[in-house]
C-alpha cells in the first residue's frame, strides 16, 4: 500500500487530499483537508495580483499540508489554477512557497485542468461508456470537458468563476438585479466566444463537480427533495432564494450552506443558469470527484509507468 496526495491552490480555498492506493483501488480519503483562502485581488489598474498578506497566510496553509503530507509518507502532487495563473506575482509566490515548504507546486493551463477534473469524475462514473459531458465551476475559471467512457474528446477553459463575476459586477457581494443580469451576459458571451460549436458537448449524460454543484446538491435536499439529480427547477428555485436573499448580510441566516459559498452563490447561480440555457442541459448529476481525484490517478499512472 502506498499513499497519494493532492494538492490543489484554488481561487476560493486551498485543498489537499491524501489516499491509499492498494490491490489496484484508491481507497477512500484518508485526509480530505479544505481551508478557505481567496488568494488573488485586483490593484487599481485591474491587475490580478496576489496581496503579501494572502500570500504570508497561503505559505502557512500549505506548510499545514506538507506537514501532512510527511506524516502520511505519502507521494504528492501540487497544482495550482487561475488565480495564480494570471497573478502577476504567481510564480514568486510559488517559489516562495518551495523556500518555506519544500513543497513544488506547478501552476498548470485551463486544459491540463479540464483533463484532470474529467479523469477524476470518472472514477466516480467509471461504469459509463457512453457520451458524458463534465461541467466544472471554480471560482475563477469553469471548464467544460466531453468525452466517452474514460476518454475525454473535446475540453475548453474559460474565464468565468463564481468568485472572478463577484469581483467584476458585486465586489461587495450584495448582487442587485442588474449585477445579476450582467453577470449572465458576460457567461453568455464567453460561451460563445470559447465554445461556438456547442453541439460538440451535448451528451445523454451532464456531470457537475465542485463548489458550485457541491452547494446546489445541499440544496436540492431541501429545496427539491424529491428529485436525485440537479434540475433546472432548482437551479430556479435557489435563484430565486438568491434574489430575496441579495444583500450578503441576509444570506449569512441560511446556515446550511458554508459562509465562504454563501457570499458567492447569487454569481454562482446566474453562471449554471446561463450554461444550462446554452446547452439546453435539463439536468445535471453531481459528482464528489474532480481534479484532485484526478492528480492522484495521474500521481498512481505515473509512478505505475516509470516503476
Amino acid at each position: 500500500m502506498k499513499n497519494y496526495a493532492a494538492v490543489d491552490i484554488g481561487s476560493n480555498s486551498f485543498h489537499l487530499k491524501i489516499a491509499a492506493f492498494s490491490d489496484g483501488r484508491i481507497s477512500d480519503a484518508l485526509l480530505d483537508k479544505r481551508i478557505v483562502h481567496r488568494l488573488a485581488a485586483k490593484d487599481q489598474s485591474g491587475n490580478t495580483y496576489i496581496p503579501e498578506e494572502r500570500i504570508v497566510r497561503g505559505i502557512e496553509i500549505i506548510g499545514e499540508f506538507a506537514s501532512d503530507i510527511a506524516k502520511y509518507n505519502a507521494v504528492y502532487m501540487g497544482m495550482a489554477t487561475s488565480a495564480v495563473r494570471e497573478s502577476v506575482n504567481g510564480y514568486d509566490f510559488l517559489k516562495r512557497v518551495k523556500e518555506v515548504t519544500g513543497l513544488t507546486v506547478e501552476i498548470i493551463s485551463g486544459y491540463k485542468e479540464a483533463e484532470l477534473i474529467y479523469e477524476g469524475a470518472m472514477l466516480f462514473f467509471s461504469k459509463e461508456e457512453r457520451d458524458i459531458t463534465v461541467v466544472d465551476i471554480g471560482g475563477g475559471s469553469t471548464e467544460i470537458i466531453k468525452g466517452r467512457g474514460t476518454e475525454y474528446l473535446y475540453a475548453e477553459s474559460m474565464p468565468v468563476g463564481a468568485v472572478r463575476c463577484s469581483q467584476m459586477f458585486a465586489p461587495d457581494f450584495n448582487y442587485s438585479e442588474e449585477s445579476i443580469y450582467k453577470i449572465g451576459e458576460y457567461t453568455r458571451e464567453q460561451l460563445v466566444h470559447h465554445f461556438p460549436v456547442k453541439e460538440r458537448y451535448k451528451s445523454s449524460v451532464v456531470i457537475g463537480t465542485s463548489g458550485t454543484f457541491n452547494s446546489l446538491a445541499t440544496l436540492r435536499t431541501i429545496l427539491t427533495p424529491a428529485e436525485i439529480d440537479i434540475t433546472f427547477e432548482l437551479i430556479r428555485k435557489t435563484g430565486a432564494l438568491c434574489s430575496e436573499y441579495n444583500e450578503v448580510s441576509r444570506r449569512m441566516s441560511l446556515t446550511y450552506i458554508e459562509k465562504n459559498k454563501l457570499e458567492i452563490l447569487p454569481a454562482s447561480i446566474a453562471i449554471v443558469k446561463a450554461i444550462a440555457d446554452y446547452f439546453a442541459f435539463a439536468e445535471f448529476i453531481y459528482s464528489p470527484y474532480a481534479i484532485r481525484e484526478g492528480m492522484i490517478q495521474e500521481l498512481i499512472r505515473k509512478e505505475t509507468t516509470h516503476g
